[in-house]
């Protein structure tokens, strides 16, 4: 498995282990009976009370502890408040010495790839995304901001990967809805796909390249989806531009500045409508 998706829990004051009225910390670690929550990105929220917190300001979260503090002047757990947890997906090895964050499970719907329950099949699948994930984060990311998200653990990360709301340039609300969202919903997914199938319609023979045909069956051109696929991640990425460009903290300051405009204009070229990939597309 490449991602890891934890289903929601709820905790209790006064009823979960360790969660005492009127104090303001708590420790996720699991011992004596408590909730383990290290190594997990969380989204907490208030069931009875003000909704989602915000990190860093209503609540801060050490995920390698699993210490959790509420930071507002006076804040503590009160007695019966119920907690929502929200799990992000976490990223995972694909193989022994490969992280991803798309699987095997991403491939259904317009994308979907057939008989991936046959070990050959999963493992060319996985080769191919082991392959060219690495290769669209690079392109769409720039380097340095593609090795940012392989090595920082940060809440700008986590937006870029899972999504988050942002102003556009006049004030306008926007969402982005990430590089991975609605659990098997991925930009990365659909580059990956593209070449797939560019790959499997061809074959290598002993003298060239030549169009492969199903036995007993006529050949059905995987063009039609493959455009849609390729659409699909222009589009995404276009609005990924937008987000890395203008997403901006409470002093003004772009939050990503190593998106620089070169990045921008590149990504943008690569992702236009029209495209640039040697079918046209």
């Amino acid at each position: 498995m490449a991602l890891i998706v934890r289903n929601d829990e709820q905790i209790k004051v006064g009823t979960t282990i360790g969660l005492l009225t009127g104090s303001s910390s708590f420790t996720f670690d699991g011992t004596d009976g408590k909730p383990d929550y290290r190594q997990t990105e969380i989204v907490p929220s208030e069931l009875n009370g003000r909704g989602i917190l915000i990190k860093d300001t209503d609540y801060s979260w050490d995920v390698v502890t699993g210490e959790f503090n509420l930071l507002l002047l006076g804040d503590i757990f009160p007695i019966n408040q119920v907690y929502n947890i929200h799990f992000q997906p976490i990223a995972q090895p694909l193989s022994d010495d490969h992280y991803s964050l798309v699987n095997s499970s991403f491939f259904i719907r317009d994308i979907n790839l057939v008989n991936l329950n046959q070990t050959a099949v999963l493992e060319r699948l996985n080769s191919f995304i082991s392959r060219y994930e690495a290769e669209c984060l690079r392109k769409i990311l720039g380097r340095p901001l593609y090795d940012l998200v392989l090595s920082e653990s940060s809440e700008r990360i986590t937006d870029l990967i899972y999504g988050t709301g942002y102003q556009s340039p006049v004030g306008f609300d926007r969402y982005w809805e990430g590089m991975v969202h609605d659990v098997d919903v991925s930009l990365i997914a659909n580059y990956v796909y593209f070449f797939f199938q560019e790959a499997n319609a061809k074959q290598t023979t002993g003298t060239g390249t030549k169009t492969s045909k199903a036995e007993s069956a006529e050949a059905v051109s995987p063009a039609d989806k493959m455009v849609k696929a390729w659409a699909f991640f222009a589009s995404e990425t276009r609005a990924m531009c937008s987000f890395l460009w203008n997403q901006k903290d409470i002093l003004g300051a772009r939050v990503y500045p190593e998106f620089t405009s070169i990045n921008y204009n590149f990504t943008m070229n690569l992702a236009r409508k029209g495209g640039v990939n040697k079918f046209g597309f």
